[in-house]
């Protein structure tokens, strides 16, 4: 094109040579067929791209000119294309970018001719600078705004960053990850220590035989002296063979030091060996066996103080007494509760009713261990003032940090407003009962237990809950039960020839003829296999309420053993297969007919399966119509029906060689204890949530069920919202909750309904949804719903602004109908709570008294709902 050419071109209005885009690179994703990509900016000459690959791992390839690509389009104002020799691997990404070198080449002169496409090309090529800058500096790490102080990197990773050095630098991946391999280090050292060494040293053999000691606990004996020995030096010590402490170090500090007993060992099984053992009393046990025997027994504490012995003759208190052991069998009676013993010490101290007994002579006693209330004197005839001797066995034993007793059953009478019993910690039996004027929330009780307080001033009985670190559950759920069941239960041994051995013939549910194996009055034995059909051993009768268990052992094979029932019409049989951690049930009626197929995978990781060359423990117990499977001392699975046979099960066909039954036990007035870990999930409004109480649902409940006779561990999750509906929980943001984590979800919902006034119909409704949210996520749903409530003026304390206190019964009938026609526990927290105003915070909100009651319907609800629990039980 001519000069004249040129600038006609410009003068037309053409626009070509202009650089009207910001676009100077281009990105394409390869699809392993591709090799052209297309550049959509303007370059100069081809050397002006640079190509780069980035693989999937982000790996940066920068490609060759001529000889990975080729270039076409340079130097034309609409781009061209960049041909690969290969094609891009799919996935692989391309850049295209356009890099020119920064100079200027123009060489404009003075009075020289003005040709508009050299200017042009010059300031293209400024522009195309600008946007190269601008390209880089958009690579850059920035901050998003000048009135931040941050950067942003865009969520792109940030690479070769040196390591941290100062407070304030970047921590990189790998800072991190050296330091946690540090403190895994450091963990793992401490996890060590404590396993082999915080409860104990850790002993290993021997000088004689040499080892290595690599930690501070580590210890070695001496099999020639019996003594061991620890390296108080640099760790690790290694110890040759045939060595002694001599030899490999010396003895002393920072060498080794003789940890053993073997001298101690040598000075108690000497002749005088008591005295090396110590008593709180006595100073040394061989001072207390000197004195240990009783010499002066009397019959009350009026009798001691008057040395009038329990034969009514009397003693004379001197110095030769002195150290003597004495008893007295009650505090004012003989056998009333109140006997101990005791020593007599000379000397003078002061005379407390409990602890201290003056007598004669300038002398007194020393009771041994007054921990027990009628050891003070403290009577339970509900008319006594008990409040000195309170005060008196306080002194004492809140000083040695020990607790008073309350053992027994009676009312214990404190007069006075609200006398002062803090300070001892108080244990209390079930049957006793505290009358005091004691406001029900002050915390001032340090009680260990439950205490029944019945308040003379407002004529209100409540049960006062533990408050001091000692859970309830442990005292009161497991003790009582445990006693119970040990009174009842006897044992015994069955002779197996006594009992049926048979076929069960699947197809018509007939259990008759005899089985292979050999019956000896202690086992069972199988030479062989059998058919098809399984072999049953059933007791002509069995006793109702008794535990069968007899073991199984097998000798590797695919055997499976159980226990079966028949009845009316069908049989049904659970068992365990060899080394399977899976428990099979299965059910078939009389014409063959399978009707039932269930698996379940056993607790424990399988520890409750059978394995290889191992016993198993197999037991049942039936109790009218119920029969529970007991596995390896574990009840797993219930049947339901009228029992006509039950017993034990050999139920792989062709494997029985090498099994034996072994050794059939029964336990009468057996009670199967299942004791399930308990998830529970909570929803509901201010009242579950525990508003004006100290003590929410998640302490409470577990006090009261934890360790009951079906429930294990419980932990609680509290879900309430204080303000909230029935609406909010069923369509609401508490709809949105994952109950999938829990057993059970107690769900105490409509007091804000019945406030609000939700008509009782939407109510239901949204109840339901509740319900079906609940179930979907494989929980169980318990519903209640708080008792009446009333109005401010009517509370007698203080209150907040109730409406519609008056419409609780047609919210209460209509859940409780809907729990019966849906099969939900419904639990009534009317039967519990009462008409007891003091029960509440404010007029609608209990304290923690009434909380209790809520937690005893829970309690119940739950028992009713686990007790009646049938199928698997794990």
């Amino acid at each position: 094109m001519g000069l004249h050419a040129r600038w006609a071109h410009k003068l037309s209005g053409d626009n070509d040579m202009t650089v009207s885009t910001e676009v100077d690179h281009n990105e394409y994703t390869g699809n392993g067929v591709t090799t052209t990509f297309p550049y959509t900016f303007r370059i100069f000459q081809k050397s002006d791209l640079v190509v780069q690959v980035v693989d999937l791992d982000e790996n940066i390839t920068l490609l060759v000119l001529d000889t990975d690509y080729t270039v076409t389009g340079a130097g034309g104002y609409t781009g061209g294309n960049v041909i690969l020799t290969a094609a891009l691997t799919n996935g692989y990404q391309i850049s295209i970018s356009r890099d020119l070198p920064v100079t200027q080449e123009t060489d404009l002169r003075n009075q020289g001719k003005f040709f508009a496409e050299v200017h042009e090309d010059a300031f293209d090529k400024l522009t195309m600078l600008v946007q190269q800058s601008r390209s880089w500096f958009n690579l850059a790490l920035r901050k998003p705004s000048f009135n931040v102080n941050y950067y942003d990197a865009l969520n792109n990773f940030i690479r070769n960053l040196r390591d941290p050095l100062l407070p304030q630098d970047a921590a990189t991946k790998n800072y991190i990850d050296d330091l946690y391999l540090e403190l895994s280090t450091l963990v793992s050292t401490i996890i060590d220590t404590l396993e082999n060494g915080l409860y104990g040293y850790n002993t290993k053999r021997s000088f004689e035989l040499g080892n290595t000691l690599d930690y501070p606990n580590d210890i070695l004996l001496q099999e020639s002296s019996g003594e061991w020995f620890r390296w108080d030096g640099t760790l690790p010590k290694v110890v040759p063979p045939d060595s002694t402490p001599e030899s490999t170090g010396g003895i002393g500090s920072g060498k080794w030091l003789s940890v053993g007993d073997a001298s101690l060992r040598s000075d108690l099984a000497s002749s005088n060996g008591a005295s090396f053992i110590g008593d709180k009393y006595f100073g040394t046990l061989e001072n207390y066996l000197d004195n240990n025997v009783v010499k002066l027994t009397f019959s009350t504490v009026a009798d001691l103080r008057a040395g009038v012995l329990s034969n009514a003759h009397h003693v004379v208190f001197d110095s030769s007494y002195n150290g003597m052991m004495v008893e007295w069998s009650g505090y004012y009676s003989k056998n009333d509760g109140g006997g101990n013993i005791g020593v007599i010490r000379s000397g003078s101290a002061t005379d407390d009713g409990g602890h201290i007994f003056s007598i004669a002579s300038g002398m007194y006693v020393e009771s041994l261990y007054p921990t027990r209330a009628r050891q003070w004197g403290i009577k339970y005839d509900g008319v006594t003032d008990s409040l000195t001797r309170y005060n008196a066995a306080r002194t004492y034993l809140s000083g040695i940090g020990e607790a008073l007793y309350f053992d027994g059953a009676g009312t214990v009478f404190f007069s006075g407003g609200r006398p002062d019993l803090s300070g001892l910690k108080i244990h209390a039996d079930e049957g006793i009962t505290f009358n005091i004027d004691e406001n029900p929330n002050t915390k001032d009780l340090l009680l260990l237990t439950n205490l029944r307080i019945s308040n003379p001033v407002s004529g209100t009985t409540l049960i006062k809950p533990a408050n001091t670190f000692i859970d309830l559950k442990e005292l009161y759920n497991v003790a009582p039960g445990l006693v119970n069941m040990s009174l009842n239960e006897n044992s015994s041994i069955i002779d197996l020839t006594t009992w049926t051995q048979a076929v069960y013939n699947v197809s018509t549910g007939s259990i008759s003829g005899s089985g292979t194996g050999t019956v000896t009055p202690s086992q069972v034995t199988w030479a062989a296999d059998f058919s098809a059909n399984p072999q049953v051993l059933y007791p002509a009768s069995f006793e109702n309420g008794a535990l069968y268990e007899m073991n199984a052992f097998t000798s590797g094979l695919s055997e499976s053993c159980g226990v079966f029932i028949k009845t009316s019409n069908l049989v049904i049989y659970a068992s365990v297969t060899v080394a399977s951690a899976t428990l099979s049930v299965r059910g078939f009626n009389f014409l063959g007919t399978q009707t039932i197929n269930e698996s379940y995978t056993l607790p424990n990781g399988g520890a409750y399966g059978w394995v290889n060359n191992q016993q198993v423990n197999l037991g049942f117990v039936v109790n009218d119509s119920v029969m529970t499977f007991i596995l390896n001392g574990l009840p797993v699975y219930r049947f339901n029906g009228t029992v006509v046979n039950a017993g034990f099960i050999l139920s792989q066909a062709g494997d029985a060689t090498g099994v034996i039954f072994l050794d059939c036990l029964k336990t009468s007035n057996y009670k199967a204890r299942v004791k399930r870990p308990l998830n529970i999930g909570v929803i509901g409004d201010s009242i579950s949530y525990g508003a004006w109480c100290s003590n929410d649902i998640t302490k409470l409940l577990p006090s009261f069920i934890q360790n009951s006779d079906n429930v294990g561990k419980v932990s609680i999750t509290n879900y309430a919202v204080s303000g909230t509906s029935s609406s909010y929980w069923s369509t609401g943001e508490g709809s949105t909750i994952d109950y999938s984590s829990h057993n059970v979800v107690l769900c105490m919902i409509g007091t804000n309904d019945q406030q609000g006034g939700t008509a009782v119909a939407q109510y239901v409704t949204n109840v339901q949804t509740i319900a079906n949210k609940i179930v979907a996520a494989g929980a169980i749903p318990v519903f209640g719903i708080f008792p009446i409530f009333t109005v401010e003026a009517n509370s007698g304390i203080h209150g907040v602004t109730t409406a519609n206190y008056a419409a609780h019964a047609k919210y209460t009938h209509a859940l409780k109908k809907f729990c019966i026609q849906n099969g939900y526990e419904f639990a009534d927290m009317r039967r519990n709570f009462g008409a007891n105003i003091g029960w509440y915070g404010d007029n609608i909100h209990p304290t923690v008294e009434g909380q209790i009651s809520i937690m005893a319907s829970w309690t119940e609800a739950l028992t009713r709902m686990l007790k009646n629990k049938k199928g698997y039980l794990q």
